[in-house]
């Protein structure tokens, strides 16, 4: 069970109710919850008791969090332990010098001796609440002198930090999952979205949604001691956000692994590809150990500033709580004669003032040693700073040194001579071999300095399935993976699905680039409908369940597709609907009509010329000649092929029937008929022919095979009781 840091840090507490507070008051929730009627307060129970969850989200400033507070609480149960033996120290002083002045005044006939017995009897007082306040849990009394620490300092900071980061969209994007959860018609046909401010940014890691392939790549990372891992899968499957997730350096992430990240090019020279990498991550480790510096430079002048500090609260507290009262306790006499109060009275005020004085300063004194002892500043990494520095200057420039020396001689008789002897020294550009090598070492020295801290180096490689072709993404491995293989280095590359089909053929007697090079090829697929309901949820409030399920089969899981679906939906949605007709099938009607005209224009401008009668049957479906509901008469009507037609053709008519096949199924599909049975049939957990899983993973395949997804869209159209086409 995760637990919850709200209830342990109560700071905490009160910063996330402050932000959870401003996100439930703007704009685009206040409207949501009233044109909802959702509970605001159930909300806020429900973002309470899931904060566990919620600040998890933000790994890398949670991670920073928890490590502060780890520290903080060590640190305060460390002097919570110093304070309880100072205090039994100083119970045990004060109980014996009590007893012994007791002793003395209550069994001798000293002229001091009712003086003594009254001193004797503070002091037993003193010793007893001594004793009593070292009897309480050591923690407890370590919190009370940590409350101004450096620990304390530092804890701030990444508490901060830490709301910091979820208070933008990671909160909001809660919040809207918990409205959209909590709203009565979840199958309603109305469009229900205000606004949707989060189908905007596409690329906002905020936004990112765990699912099992995320899962699956942290577990593999947590048990390799370094590793080259490729992420496989189509376009749009969010490969980069995945690469991103672990290798992107955000500012104010957080201070954990040390992340670097470039992209592939699609016009390349290994080497200087390799020298950008070599540039970038030398860059990356300047940065990440200059805000180390910068920390360090922070704690001490913070540790001048609670000297200063404790010197001046010591100098105004020293005259006021040691200097009165043991002069009125010398004086105690001469005071007695010449106001009249009473002896007893003294010591009932300056004996626990005196007291009090002297152990408060013991605790300041405690404490502030405390903080010099514990937070004194280490040892700068200037060697990593400098080692970089001069590796990157080594990767931007060729260098050329001149030395020399002059000398004249001039004698008496104006008889002079002069000797001149200068070499220059050009270091001459490294070879590839030199520059892998030298990289390899470098990355291997700060690896290991990072793993005794208990942190990764990650450096994430991202676009490499953009090359021009397989063969050119082979060759550019093949001629880079030589920087791959350094210990405590993650390497996260992503790479296109010809990688994962030659890795998953590593069985067969065949060796190629990709099996060499990956330990290991992690796909990242379209995702399920659970997975993309959960992804546009968290991007915008009052999908009901048909609209999201319209936008998965549309986007045929793809999460970038989804994205730009569920914009299409809500654009269509807002255009008014005649009266009395369904808002849901009018929505998905429109979106068909759209997406056919625009595949028929593209289509009529790659035919050639001379097949007029396929061109105009194209350009009317183009004019939208074609009524809605009436799909199916596209393919009844399209002008049959000619005998001598080039494979080329045949493939675009192809192509063009099954996308009218999968548009007509949409349409016919999502209209007033589907209601609650249906939509909680479609979207069981056990995928089958009539789920929309089934029809969004035929939207995934018609760009690999037009056959197979004509069969997939008839097995579903079969499972809804839909009239079925042969293929063409």
């Amino acid at each position: 069970m995760v637990t919850n840091p709200l209830r342990s840090d109560v700071r905490l507490f009160d910063q996330y109710m402050a932000a959870l507070d401003d996100v439930l008051t703007g704009e685009e929730i206040r409207s949501a919850v009233e044109e909802l009627a959702v509970s605001i307060a159930r909300i806020r129970i429900e973002m309470v008791s899931n904060a566990g969850n919620i600040l998890r989200t933000a790994d890398r400033a949670f991670t920073t969090y928890e490590q502060a507070f780890a520290r903080y609480g060590t640190q305060a149960s460390e002097a919570g332990r110093m304070l309880t033996l100072v205090l039994g120290l100083f119970a045990v002083a004060c109980g014996l010098g009590g007893l012994t002045m007791l002793a003395l005044g209550v069994w001798t006939a000293w002229a001091w001796a009712e003086s003594a017995t009254w001193a004797g009897s503070t002091l037993l007082v003193a010793s007893a609440l001594a004793l009593i306040a070292s009897r309480f849990k050591s923690t407890l009394l370590g919190h009370g002198i940590m409350t101004t620490d450096l620990s304390d300092v530092r804890l701030n900071l990444a508490r901060d930090n830490l709301i910091g980061v979820i208070s933008g969209t990671a909160l909001v994007s809660e919040v809207r999952s918990r409205i959209n959860a909590a709203r009565e018609d979840k199958f309603a046909h109305a469009m229900a979205v205000v606004s949707s401010p989060g189908l905007s940014e596409v690329h906002d890691r905020s936004y990112h949604v765990s699912t099992g392939v995320a899962a699956r790549l942290d577990g593999l990372l947590d048990r390799l001691a370094g590793a080259s891992v490729g992420v496989a899968g189509p376009r749009g499957a969010g490969k980069s956000t995945l690469v991103r997730r672990y290798c992107e350096d955000l500012p104010g992430g957080g201070r954990t692994d040390l992340r670097c990240m470039v992209s592939a090019p699609v016009d390349y020279v290994a080497k200087d590809f390799v020298l950008h990498l070599f540039g970038v991550f030398c860059r990356s480790v300047i940065r990440y150990f200059t805000r180390e510096q910068a920390k360090h430079r922070t704690d001490r002048s913070l540790l001048f500033s609670r000297a200063l500090g404790f010197v001046r609260w010591l100098t105004l507290r020293f005259p006021l709580y040691i200097l009165a009262p043991a002069a009125t306790l010398h004086w105690r006499t001469e005071i007695v004669n010449a106001t009249g109060i009473s002896l007893i009275a003294i010591w009932a005020v300056a004996g626990p003032v005196l007291i009090v004085g002297i152990v408060s300063d013991v605790l300041l004194l405690a404490r502030t040693l405390w903080a010099w002892r514990r937070n004194s500043p280490r040892r700068i990494p200037e060697l990593a700073i400098a080692d970089a520095k001069r590796n990157l200057d080594r990767c931007r420039h060729l260098q050329t040194h001149s030395t020399g020396w002059t000398g004249t001689v001039q004698l008496p008789v104006s008889v002079s001579g002069q000797a001149v002897r200068t070499f220059a020294r050009a270091e001459q550009p490294l070879s590839y071999p030199e520059i892998v090598e030298q990289f390899r070492g470098f990355a291997r020295r700060i690896a290991r300095v990072m793993h005794q801290r208990g942190h990764r180096v990650c450096i994430g490689v991202d676009e490499l399935d953009k090359i021009g072709s397989p063969e050119q993404a082979e060759r550019f491995l093949n001629e880079i993976k030589g920087v791959f293989g350094v210990p405590y280095v993650y390497f996260i590359v992503s790479v296109s699905d010809d990688a994962l089909t030659a890795f998953e053929r590593r069985g067969l007697p065949l060796r190629d680039t990709f099996d060499s090079s990956f330990d290991e090829i992690v796909r990242v697929g379209p995702l399920p409908y659970v997975e993309s309901r959960r992804l546009l949820h968290r991007r915008v409030i009052g999908l009901t369940e048909p609209y999201v399920a319209l936008c998965h089969c549309l986007a045929g899981g793809l999460p970038r597709d989804l994205i730009r679906a569920a914009r299409q939906v809500i654009e269509a949605a807002k255009h008014p609907a005649p009266e009395n007709a369904d808002e849901l099938a009018r929505t998905a009607a429109a979106i068909v009509a759209g997406e056919i005209h625009r595949k028929a224009d593209a289509m009529n401008a790659a035919l050639p010329s001379v097949y007029q009668d396929l061109r105009r049957f194209l350009h009317a479906v183009a004019r939208g000649e074609y009524a809605r509901s009436a799909t199916l008469k596209i393919l009844n009507e399209q002008p049959e092929a000619a005998a001598d037609e080039p494979p080329d053709v045949i493939q675009l008519r192809r192509d063009f029937a099954t996308y009218v096949y999968f548009c007509a199924t949409i349409e016919e599909v999502f209209d007033e008929r589907l209601d609650a049975g249906r939509m909680t049939a479609a979207t069981a957990e056990e995928s089958g022919p009539s789920s929309f899983d089934a029809l969004a993973a035929a939207r995934y395949v018609f760009a690999r095979d037009t056959h197979l997804a004509w069969n997939s869209i008839s097995g579903f159209r079969t499972a809804w009781g839909l009239e079925v086409r042969p293929a063409p």
